[in-house]
């Protein structure tokens, strides 16, 4: 209930699930064609440069076409990590969009992505995918307004 209810608060929000601050983690930043997509690239170079973290950009597609919004967003991802220097892999990969996240996460990575907008009432009924990514990770997760 926690979870749902979360996505209606106006800030950034840190789930965090089986975190060992004695690990280095990863960062796991979910790029996708929303609005929220380019301020959590924005959060995760900050939190690479300060934890010293590598980053893997995955974009994600139901099908093995990825749309114009996702290859634009995948390649202003790479464009942002290349011009702040930091090291990073990325992937375009297919599949159901949070079973992917949740497995390439495993339990190293700090999943980031941004927030999902749309209708409150739909996203309370049904979730959103940062909200089932957040419930089903073994990992932390961060989701960026």
């Amino acid at each position: 209930m926690i979870n749902k209810i979360s996505q209606f608060l106006d800030t950034s929000i840190f789930f965090v699930k089986n975190f060992n601050p004695n690990w280095n983690y990863k960062i796991l930043l979910c790029v996708d064609d929303s609005r929220a997509t380019k301020r959590a690239v924005i959060f995760s170079t900050r939190i690479s440069k300060q934890f010293d973290a590598e980053i893997t950009s995955l974009t994600v597609s139901k099908t093995s076409f990825f749309g114009k919004g996702y290859r634009n967003a995948h390649v202003w991802a790479e464009r942002y990590l290349k011009r702040k220097g930091i090291p990073f892999n990325s992937k375009l990969l297919s599949g159901n969009p949070v079973e992917v996240f949740v497995n390439e996460a495993g339990d190293d990575h700090i999943i980031i992505m941004g927030k999902a907008k749309g209708n409150e009432i739909m996203k309370f009924i049904w979730g959103s995918k940062p909200i089932h990514t957040a419930q089903r990770a073994n990992c932390p997760v961060l989701l960026v307004n």
